[in-house]
């Protein structure tokens, strides 16, 4: 009797732990590995991918990019475009800040107009250029006042173009475009800096707890307005720089999900996973790229320049390195952007040329080759891909021009401050689409001093394209950017590796994973179908 007591209460309570209502409350806790600190969690100063897939969790704009590459209202119940396509209206609903207050148009206004303030540390602002007197006044040429983004009342928001924008819904669904909490703005500017009261977001997600260079808890905004599709509960983020520490965990069951931007899968465990049944990929609108400084000695020197380009093989570097199906870059716009089409603007196997061109580039400037290389850094950010990439591109250049290259790795904060600075010779780079349209890439080459245009390169011809795309549709529009595109690769400003594929692992009961056309996820939309064993 007293055994089948027990083995009753046991039941019982094998069943109650494993109840919907008690399994639920595991199973909504989403665990990933980072590999540092975001490095903000404002989303008008982002400039790279962590910090942007954080934003996204936090806060939300006008608009949201679908899987599918449509757009569809967010923050925004409605919106209208006027007939000559320059001035859209959006219409805001009745969302709230995670503590309760209204979401208004003068939040949008004012986050806006801050990006485009001349001192506001903002690397995303040409962004907001095709609107009226954005550049302008983000050069502190006239007021903020005469921009084109106007709040007549709080529900109302005005936006006046130059020119017709087609990708203009596209654009303003980028984290750049969202709005940050007025109020909470106004009061203590220090905000975005840690956890706590001064935090409020009005995106799936508040951030609950955050202890520097270990760890940040987000949890669900019970205020979002589209909460009730949010599944989970918490997101847990820890900090772990070695990405072969971070495969251990996921396999130890620690992790729930790894890949980029989060914590990148070791390069040595590549060859092992192809038939891993927990592996995740997509295409992403991004690409490896190398960026030279023209406007210092020695890569002011086109010859050089094109040298170093025709002499790399990036076959060789997508089949022995990525190993995940990377496509070998021969043009400069992701072709995800460009409906797939894959119309190559140069190819490998130009060793020949390369020497010559290096010869020609060396008499140019003066120099002998012993002198050259003692100006010769090449760039890259810390992470196991890059080092290997680097090393591929080093070796590369001593065999096809038997010049020696020097490597020089930093973290990712200091790199891309570095390159935003212009205070590099050549470097490791990455772009990634934040809108779905070839002129996200092509624009950010447009002005010499735009901080993602790394090469400083400007060029009246390339803009006079740009411009011209603005006026044309279809066919038309894509031969026009294409022409500008293959300008960019003449003139040797950049030399393209190869496109990026997303790599993920993902365990078995994370469900409902949803790709970005732009490369990323939808975290917001992810479930857990049953609970955690911790």
């Amino acid at each position: 009797m007293k055994y089948f007591i027990v083995t009753i209460f046991l039941c019982i309570g094998l069943l109650t732990s494993c109840s919907p209502t008690s399994s639920s409350k595991m199973a909504h806790k989403l665990r990933l590995a980072i590999p540092e600190d975001p490095a903000t969690l404002d989303p008008r100063k982002g400039g790279d991918a962590l910090s942007s897939h954080l934003h996204f969790m936090l806060f939300e704009g006008l608009t949201k990019l679908n899987e599918d590459g449509s757009v569809s209202p967010a923050q925004c119940t409605a919106f209208h475009v006027s007939p000559d396509q320059k001035t859209y209206t959006f219409h805001l609903g009745s969302t709230q800040w995670s503590d309760g207050t209204p979401v208004t148009s003068y939040d949008f206004e004012k986050s806006w107009k801050a990006i485009l303030s001349p001192s506001f540390p903002a690397p995303n602002a040409h962004l907001l250029y095709p609107i009226v007197y954005a550049e302008e006044a983000k050069k502190g040429l006239i007021s903020l006042q005469e921009v084109g983004i106007h709040a007549p009342d709080p529900q109302t928001l005005i936006v006046k173009l130059n020119n017709p924008t087609p990708y203009f819904l596209s654009l303003i669904s980028f984290c750049v475009f969202f709005p940050v909490p007025l109020h909470m703005d106004m009061q203590h500017p220090d905000w975005a800096f840690h956890s706590g009261k001064h935090f409020i977001s009005n995106g799936p997600f508040v951030l609950a707890d955050w202890k520097h260079n270990n760890e940040l808890r987000l949890k669900k905004n019970d205020l979002y307005c589209q909460a009730d599709q949010v599944k989970l509960d918490t997101i847990h983020l820890s900090v772990i720089a070695s990405e072969m520490t971070a495969l251990q965990l996921y396999e130890s069951g620690e992790i729930d999900l790894i890949g980029q931007p989060f914590s990148m899968i070791p390069l040595d465990a590549h060859p092992h996973l192809h038939e891993h049944e927990e592996v995740v990929m997509s295409p992403s609108a991004a690409t490896t790229f190398i960026t030279f400084n023209i406007a210092e000695f020695p890569f002011s020197n086109i010859n050089l320049r094109k040298a170093f380009t025709l002499s790399i093989n990036r076959e060789e570097i997508a089949q022995n390195v990525t190993q995940f199906g990377e496509e070998a870059a021969f043009c400069a716009v992701p072709p995800s952007l460009k409906n797939n089409k894959h119309k190559a603007i140069y190819s490998d196997g130009h060793v020949e040329q390369a020497k010559k061109l290096f010869a020609k580039a060396l008499e140019e400037m003066s120099i002998t080759q012993k002198e050259l290389e003692t100006h010769l850094v090449y760039l890259y950010s810390h992470s196991e891909a890059n080092h290997k990439v680097a090393q591929v591109l080093q070796q590369q250049w001593l065999k096809n021009l038997g010049v020696q290259v020097k490597l020089g790795i930093t973290d990712r904060k200091n790199h891309m401050d570095c390159i935003s600075r212009k205070k590099h010779v050549f470097a490791q780079a990455l772009y990634r689409a934040q809108y779905a349209d070839p002129i996200n890439i092509l624009d950010r080459f447009r002005h010499k001093d735009n901080v993602k245009n790394y090469s400083s390169w400007e060029n009246k011809e390339f803009q006079s394209l740009l411009e011209r795309s603005f006026a044309e549709s279809g066919e038309e529009r894509a031969t026009t950017l294409y022409q500008a595109e293959a300008l960019l690769l003449e003139e040797a400003v950049i030399a393209p590796l190869f496109h990026l594929n997303l790599c993920y692992l993902s365990k078995p009961y994370i469900g409902n994973i949803e790709f970005s056309p732009v490369g990323g996820m939808f975290l917001e939309r992810l479930s857990i179908e049953f609970p955690l064993s911790k």
